[in-house]
């Protein structure tokens, strides 16, 4: 009788237990998917320099236009392979307009040749029909983000917009199996679990990138069994609701990369920006090796308080890179070898400009606080960068003159 009695109490207890998990994975279920959901429509408001129109016959010299390119965060290369760049022929410069979606319409990348006598544009060839433009349009400088509602900053892209060697990288370094398992990679929590377990506390946690993905939507860095025993549970949860893809475009736009002052930088878009000044689909794969880097732990790994700690762990991505034989010995050695060259934090998009913050004003009184109708759009003002240029220099001078 006591056996039949224990048998029940245990079958009782059991069908408990398995409903309450059931419960709370509906709970969670729900819970993931207004989460996510809601993150993907997050856009920020953009503040952008004047757009500037070049024509024929403009007083711009070759010297001019390269500061111009330059301030706008066009690259100098030897060979143009992508947009963001520009060479120099002789007196001529030559470079591929990155597309942009200008107030009145979208325009795509162009290679185009500026032709110049001493200080005039004296022609403007579009090199993909040979054709003369009667004017050209350059993107304007990012000169602020708006953080969105929640004080995040985030800069939301569809996964076909990444470059393929951003994803590759970051499953080989991050997660190779990310396309087999079914959210948790078992043979990876047993060797954590083991390695945990002679060192007496936790030091891995074996976690795949659905994994991360939970843990920074939904729980702390706290590491203990509890917690690690709810992120499994999430992270099975998120790969039965989502797409492979899915899981993956939200952790691309999601992943933590650091401070800026009081905000956070969240996605690879965003990181892009803030360290190296260009789109993601123009980093090169020492820069793009740098960001995977960082996921390891953004505060560690930042280039700019640990510039060192952060070269090693890019060029340490690189190796792994190298073992796995995507790169050659070859291009290794060459990456291993390039400087870290990253934006300095005082020329990252700030909210400290004088201009920006009467913007803000004016933007909050005409749409009367209603904040959340700022959310994704773009704004154009006068600020005029290659009169701003010509103004810092003098200012600089009288400035240090007076300190005197």
């Amino acid at each position: 009788m006591y056996k039949m009695n224990m048998k029940y109490n245990i079958t009782l207890l059991a069908k408990i237990f398995f409903f309450v998990m059931i419960s709370y994975g509906f709970f969670l279920y729900f819970k993931i998917n207004f989460l996510i959901n809601k993150k993907m429509r997050l856009f920020p408001v953009f503040i952008y320099s004047k757009v500037i129109t070049l024509q024929p016959g403009n007083s711009y010299s070759q010297k001019e236009i390269i500061s111009m390119l330059r301030n706008i965060q066009y690259k100098y290369v030897s060979v143009l392979r992508s947009s963001g760049e520009f060479i120099t022929e002789g007196k001529n410069v030559i470079l591929i307009r990155r597309s942009f979606d200008f107030p009145d319409g979208r325009e795509e990348k162009i290679c185009v040749k500026l032709f110049f006598n001493g200080n005039k544009l004296i022609k403007i060839k579009n090199l993909y029909n040979n054709r003369n433009f009667s004017f050209l349009r350059l993107d304007p400088k990012l000169i602020m983000i708006l953080r969105s509602l929640n004080g995040e900053q985030m800069l939301v892209l569809p996964k076909k917009c990444y470059p393929s060697e951003l994803i590759n990288m970051l499953l080989t370094v991050e997660d190779r199996y990310f396309y087999i398992h079914h959210g948790i990679n078992v043979y990876s929590i047993i060797r954590a679990f083991l390695i945990n377990i002679r060192s007496g506390y936790i030091v891995q946690g074996g976690s795949t990138l659905t994994q991360q993905l939970v843990k920074n939507l939904f729980l702390t860095n706290t590491k203990t069994l509890w917690r690690k025993i709810k992120e499994i549970y999430m992270a099975l949860v998120v790969d039965w609701k989502f797409s492979k893809d899915k899981i993956l475009e939200v952790y691309l736009n999601e992943v933590y990369f650091g401070q800026d002052r009081n905000k956070q930088i969240r996605g690879f878009p965003l990181a892009s920006l803030y360290y190296f000044g260009r789109s993601i689909n123009e980093l090169s794969l020492d820069q793009c090796a740098l960001l995977v880097g960082m996921i390891k732990g953004a505060s560690l790994y930042n280039p700019w308080k640990n510039p060192m700690i952060a070269l090693n762990r890019r060029n340490e991505v690189l190796y792994i890179l190298f073992k796995q034989c995507i790169i050659n010995n070859k291009l290794y050695r060459s990456l291993i070898s390039k400087p870290l060259i990253v934006k300095s934090r005082k020329n990252i998009v700030s909210d400290e400009n004088s201009l920006v913050q009467i913007i803000q004003k004016e933007l909050k009184r005409k749409l009367e606080n209603k904040t959340e109708n700022l959310l994704g759009i773009k704004v154009f003002t006068t600020l005029n960068l290659v009169s701003q240029a010509y103004l810092n220099h003098p200012i600089k001078i009288i400035i240090n003159f007076l300190k005197k």
